[in-house]
């Protein structure tokens, strides 16, 4: 599934069909056909429903991302032949949809990246 970091907090709860769906947040650092960012989808049970981006962001790829207080936290990097450069560490706030820097790394060279 191309939602590969999901903070799954819940932001609200409904019953469908006596099932509880439960609402939550992901991050995307490939193109599934509506950008790069946050998204926002439903789960029920053993289903996934409702995905939509919630605000696109400008990055490279993502190695770590978490949701707390209403903002999303997310570690941006680029991958090279020599490991990969850190870029920097940002928040997403979801309900101004303003992108902050916390730490600019500025493309620092790394070491090896981990492949799966």
């Amino acid at each position: 599934m191309w939602l590969l970091f999901a903070a799954l907090s819940l932001i609200g709860s409904a019953t469908a069909n006596g099932q509880e769906v439960k609402t939550a947040y992901g991050f995307s650092d490939s193109d599934p056909g509506s950008g790069k960012g946050v998204y926002t989808f439903d789960i029920k049970s053993d289903t996934v429903d409702n995905i939509q981006l919630l605000q696109g962001v400008n990055c490279d790829n993502v190695s770590a991302s978490y949701m707390l207080d209403d903002k999303y936290y997310y570690l941006d990097y680029t991958q090279n032949d020599s490991g990969y450069k850190s870029n920097g560490f940002y928040s997403l706030d979801l309900d101004s949809k303003a992108i902050k820097t916390i730490v600019d790394y500025g493309g620092v060279q790394q070491g090896p990246i981990i492949c799966h």
